[in-house]
């Protein structure tokens, strides 16, 4: 995600956030701002980035954003999400897509005239989350709300909201219709997830303790960046770490233990010395 005003004032920051395998085609960007943003400018400076979908922020419930106009804010009166992509496809050369909350308060009906508008323009695809902006997360998704846009459109519905195990995803599909599911929050402390609802987790990671699968995670990833030739800032990785277990009985432990390493192959070793149950991981056979 990219505040489209910031990625325009120091692009060269950005640039690590968008290395990449061919494996991970096609790379969307999904983009934070209104109309009024510096839209061309910043779709210029993606062009680098062999980019395949820009979608548009029209769900985030941040204060600052919604003060600024942006993210849900964008759902409060009717043509200003309709605005911000009209403004988004003159200068795609990409599919254009977006993700909203169902409407920005309680009157949902609301929410389905903004996805129609988004329709219209060109809109090639609606992910769309079952709460208001005015909820944030202090409710449960609402699969109805989903329902009312996903009858509404004829463009492609993807369900967002509250999905955290095989069975979320097949209740929510049943009672949308949507063409698919989107989950978010819940891959933060289960980045497996994903794997869990294609029914294909390894068994190896299916044997561990729940606690230290996030470890296996990290020895996952620092074998796929080596062989697809992506450098990796061990720090930085370690920061993500320590977001995966969020949840996690282990959290403080691990970030008293990991202070002092800094590199993966430390990392390697740390495990080899504390964590006997991943000693099978693949990566001490390289």
């Amino acid at each position: 995600m990219l505040d489209v005003r910031e990625f325009c004032q120091s692009p060269e920051t950005y640039t690590p956030l968008f290395a990449s395998a061919l494996v991970e085609k096609p790379l969307a960007v999904q983009l934070l701002g209104n109309a009024r943003s510096h839209l061309k400018e910043c779709v210029d400076l993606l062009s680098p980035y062999d980019v395949g979908i820009l979608d548009l922020n029209l769900g985030c419930c941040a204060r600052n954003e919604l003060v600024n106009g942006m993210g849900g804010a964008l759902l409060r009166k009717l043509g200003k999400a309709a605005d911000f992509a009209i403004e988004v496809l003159k200068y795609a050369e990409c599919p254009v897509t977006a993700k909203m909350r169902a409407s920005w308060s309680r009157q949902f009906n609301f929410g389905v005239k903004i996805a129609q508008e988004l329709e219209q323009c060109g809109i090639a695809a609606l992910t769309v989350h079952g709460r208001s902006v005015k909820a944030k997360y202090a409710e449960k998704t609402n699969p109805k709300h989903i329902k009312v846009i996903q009858d509404a459109v004829s463009i492609p519905v993807i369900a967002n909201g509250d999905i955290k195990t095989p069975s979320d995803a097949d209740r929510i599909l049943a009672e949308t219709g949507a063409a698919g599911i989107m989950v978010g929050r819940a891959a933060i402390g289960n980045p497996y997830i994903f794997q869990d609802l294609a029914g294909d987790s390894p068994n190896a990671i299916s044997a561990l303790p729940k606690p230290i699968r996030p470890l296996w995670l990290m020895l996952d990833y620092w074998v796929k960046a080596q062989h697809y030739g992506i450098q990796v800032d061990f720090s930085q990785a370690k920061h993500f770490l320590f977001l995966h277990t969020k949840n996690n009985e282990l959290k403080k432990v691990l970030r008293t233990q990991l202070e002092t390493v800094l590199t993966f192959e430390g990392f390697k070793e740390f495990i080899c010395r504390q964590y006997h149950e991943l000693a099978c991981h693949p990566v001490f056979a390289i």
